[in-house]
């Protein structure tokens, strides 16, 4: 079994014709509690954490293709990163002990209207083809994501 593939299946448990009745359900106990907790510990420190390790792994990786790198303001809340091939690239990762995804999204390229064939979203098809989601967050230690940095910098250069 593909782990990847079982979370990401779970977590868009909303894509099917049963979408009002799943969405109309009340949050369990725990879940509120927990989104309760989340909001009133809110700490704006693990942001600026992560914006740090962030700042690390694309100083060590310079050759790294990252979608959105333009944009003016980055949290780094998901680290994204554009390959030949993803699903190589995660495997060597997963062999490596870093979690790497294709699929831990809700994203989604949404098509062209029908009466509209001159906006086909080619590009945006083309990068999510090549679409792979680095394991990031605050918890990683710098020494962790200078592995993974090396990590990637192997299946760059081979």
């Amino acid at each position: 079994m593909n782990h990847d593939k079982i979370i990401s299946s779970s977590v868009r448990s909303f894509l099917d014709d049963n979408f009002f009745n799943r969405i109309r359900q009340q949050p369990s106990t725990a879940l509120t509690a927990v989104l309760e907790r989340r909001l009133k510990q809110f700490d704006s420190k693990r942001i600026t954490q992560r914006i740090k390790l962030a700042e690390v792994i694309l100083s060590l990786t310079p050759r790294l293709k990252i979608p959105g790198s333009l944009a003016v303001k980055h949290t780094y809340w998901v680290f994204p990163i554009l390959c030949e091939h993803p699903g190589k690239l995660m495997h060597h990762l997963w062999h490596r002990g870093f979690d790497a995804t294709k699929g831990g999204s809700s994203l989604y390229v949404v098509e062209a209207p029908k009466n509209r064939p001159e906006t086909v979203p080619t590009q945006a098809k083309q990068m999510f083809q090549q679409l792979l989601y680095l394991p990031f967050y605050v918890g990683l230690t710098l020494s962790e994501v200078e592995q993974l940095a090396i990590t990637l910098d192997e299946y760059i250069d081979a």
